[in-house]
């Protein structure tokens, strides 16, 4: 028998193909133009000076892991659609990291499966082509599939979806996250937060060594909270991760324009040479007015541009928000405006713009607390802030709390609830509720601006560059508004009409009611209607209301239309009567006076046990001698009326009342002063320790003092005989 001889089997080498793959693999740019041919799809290459950049940024911090050396930071690059950005990052840079690192493991994302099994399809047709393995001989594919694949040296690839597939239990050297968001789909707010903590929770988990593993975010940007955001504000904590950002725009602007020597000094003058544009083969500047044309501003700003702002500022522009100083007058006018909102970590966010005004008119803003907070912690951060602010400013120069009204019986009660917590310190509130929509509101404040009258504090306790941030995002449009939260703009401009004495008619007065020594009858508390819309307190309490009377038909000789209100011409009644018909009800006023008969304000009276509404006018017979007996008799203060009060006054009850509350429309009206000076003397309490008057609260009351309106005052005063 003839013996056979085997010999070993050799793998034929091109040594042409050994020398360009040593080249490809001492520089990634030249490993793009020679496999470029390889990608499906791809086309024929137009170089450009941004793909040098990006293969640079791309090896430098590679080069790193390949020495397993110390991360120094993470990318982010943010580049315009069409500039081959993905066929770079997410294609052909994990097949050059194999070249010199086979065992490198590689975990990919994008805002669709379909995306990312696309890219990594390309990827692996790259890798499987005959150049790579005549460049490349040793690393082969042992499992091979669109959404993972691995090489015989113990790297992969795994495909995952932000919000989708989720990459638990993978772990990875390189973690590429290409476009998390949809250029073409919504992007709410949902759709933030969802991408938000993909790259925020997810991502840094899945390292496979954590000082090591690098992180690579290639993204258009979409809009000012999307995850190039996120990673920013991320990097900027204590411990945290640096963050290198290159951001390429589609074109130089006034206001976007990065510092152009340093690109060109390392890639040459063509850099944005030609007409200012970063790419005039791919993005020519025929190619950038079509986009104007489909895109919004916004959209334009944010795609092409890579700043999310549109062009220009919305109704605030950036030059208003320059001046700073360190602390505003101590003894300025202060408010602190609660825009609130009651959803935690989504929605629309609460926010405390404190401002104060200095007697030149000038605008100081010195704080704003803001957050995304539910209810009982939103009402815990309004108290703490506003001791933070009695501690600064002492007892005669804490702001004013006011706080936007929310719809509904559950807003009020919410409003109440928190008042009387700010009650219990001392601080003064009030109570907004505005018309109108937010653009139109935003004007007066807009104005302030512009006229360079507003100055910012700039103390560190308060993050002004998102105070900015917001105001510019702020942009009216048709049928929508640019940004997504507008809440301090809003708390901007209802400081600021605040501080222009443009008071609300239904604000709110913390009532203190102190003790008097040796004083034990209750307090007699006289409020105004056009001071208070709700009376707060948590004693036990009784409440007076006076009401202004409708017309009765059998006294009204004649009405005519006159303009927009109607004329009622009553037996006896002075010319002046008027009574107009409007959305609150019929309306009646006297002597330049109006006041309205329709329902009366709320209350925050906790601990009411009774209360009465009396309705009559606050007419004085002996100020009308030459007509007194035709004043027309239903609408003077008449003894029922007196009948009425003293017998919820004088009604038993099992607790002992310690303050009665006597509440007219207020501007000048006389009926609960009046009344409430009637009941001190009926049960014989000294008016100067009886009598509280919140809005004038340096005024006493003396005993012998003459009532306001008399005959208010002898009518009530009698009635108490007509109670048994």
């Amino acid at each position: 028998m003839t013996a056979t001889l085997e010999l070993p089997k050799f793998t034929r080498v091109d040594p042409v193909a050994v020398v360009l793959g040593n080249r490809c693999r001492q520089r990634f740019s030249r490993f793009i133009r020679e496999f470029w041919e390889c990608v499906p799809g791809a086309g024929k290459l137009v170089w450009n000076w941004h793909l040098d950049l990006l293969a640079d940024e791309l090896q430098a911090a590679a080069e790193r892991v390949f020495a397993a050396r110390q991360l120094e930071y993470d990318l982010v690059f943010n580049v315009p659609f069409g500039t081959s950005k993905s066929t770079v990052i997410s294609i052909l840079f994990p097949d050059w990291v194999w070249s010199r690192m086979p065992s490198a493991r590689f975990l990919t994302a994008t805002h669709t499966d379909k995306l990312v099994r696309d890219l990594s399809a390309k990827s692996m047709a790259v890798i499987t082509s005959e150049k790579y393995k005549s460049c490349f001989p040793g690393i082969e594919l042992v499992k091979a599939s669109e959404d993972y694949f691995r090489n015989n040296r113990g790297g992969d690839r795994n495909c995952s979806t932000v919000g989708g597939v989720t990459p638990t239990g993978f772990h990875a050297d390189f973690l590429l996250v290409d476009d998390p968001l949809d250029p073409q789909g919504a992007r709410s707010q949902a759709d933030l937060d969802t991408a938000a903590f993909f790259v925020k929770e997810v991502l840094p988990s899945r390292k496979t060594n954590k000082s090591v593993s690098l992180t690579v975010l290639i993204m258009q940007r979409l809009d000012y909270r999307d995850p190039t955001d996120v990673l920013e504000k991320v990097s900027r904590q204590e411990g945290a991760i640096p963050v290198r950002k290159v951001c390429l725009p589609g074109e130089l602007t006034d206001r976007v324009n990065p510092s152009l020597e340093w690109l060109r000094e390392r890639y040459g003058e063509e850099v944005y040479a030609d007409d200012d544009l970063l790419d005039p083969e791919r993005l020519s500047r025929a190619v950038l007015n079509t986009y104007k044309a489909i895109l919004s501003l916004q959209g334009y700003s944010a795609q092409v541009l890579q700043d999310p702002r549109p062009p220009g500022g919305g109704m605030f522009k950036p030059q208003w928000f320059t001046q700073r100083t360190k602390a505003a007058p101590y003894h300025a006018k202060r408010v602190r405006y609660w825009d609130r909102a009651a959803t935690a970590n989504g929605g629309c966010a609460t926010a405390g713009v404190l401002m104060a005004r200095d007697d030149a008119e000038k605008r100081y803003v010195e704080h704003v607390e803001r957050g995304q907070w539910e209810p009982n912690e939103r009402n815990d951060r309004i108290v703490a802030t506003a001791q933070r602010d009695k501690d600064r400013y002492g007892p005669k120069n804490t702001p004013i709390y006011v706080i936007e009204a929310e719809r509904g019986s559950t807003g009020l009660e919410s409003y109440q609830h928190i008042t009387r917590r700010l009650m219990a310190m001392g601080i003064r509130c009030r109570e907004d509720q505005p018309t109108g929509a937010k653009d139109v509101r935003a004007e007066p404040w807009a104005d302030q601006l512009a006229a360079m009258n507003v100055w910012f504090v700039d103390d560190g306790t308060w993050n002004i560059a998102g105070y900015v941030e917001e105001h510019l995002l702020f942009k009216p449009e048709p049928g929508k508004r640019v940004g997504g939260f507008k809440d301090q703009v809003d708390a901007s401009s209802g400081a600021d009409k605040w501080l222009r004495g443009k008071m609300a008619a239904s604000a709110m007065r913390i009532v203190p009611i102190g003790r008097v020594a040796s004083f034990k009858g209750p307090r007699l508390v006289v409020l105004g209607g056009d001071d208070t819309r709700l009376a707060a307190c948590e004693l036990p309490s009784l409440l007076v209301r006076f009401a202004d009377p409708e017309p009765y038909n059998d006294n009204v000789a004649q009405i005519a239309v006159e303009g927009e209100g109607v004329m009622c011409s009553a037996r006896g009644c002075d010319s002046s009567l008027r009574v107009d018909e409007g959305a609150g009800g019929l309306s009646l006023g006297q002597d330049g006076r109006t006041a309205t008969a329709g329902p009366l304000p709320h209350h925050g009276l906790t601990k009411l046990l009774g209360e009465v509404t009396l309705a009559f006018a606050d007419l004085d017979p002996a100020e009308r001698q030459d007509t007194w007996d035709e004043t027309v008799p239903p609408l003077l203060c008449k003894p029922e009326h007196g009948k009425k009060m003293w017998g919820m006054v004088n009604r038993k009850r099992g607790a002992f009342v310690e303050a009665i509350f006597f509440i007219d429309r207020g501007d000048g009206d006389r009926r609960a002063l009046s009344a409430a000076m009637a009941v001190a003397d009926v049960m014989r309490l000294p008016r100067g320790k009886a009598l509280c008057l919140p809005g004038d609260s340096d005024r006493q009351i003396g005993d012998k003092e003459k009532a306001p309106n008399p005959h208010v005052y002898e009518v009530l005063k009698r009635g108490r005989e007509l109670v048994i």
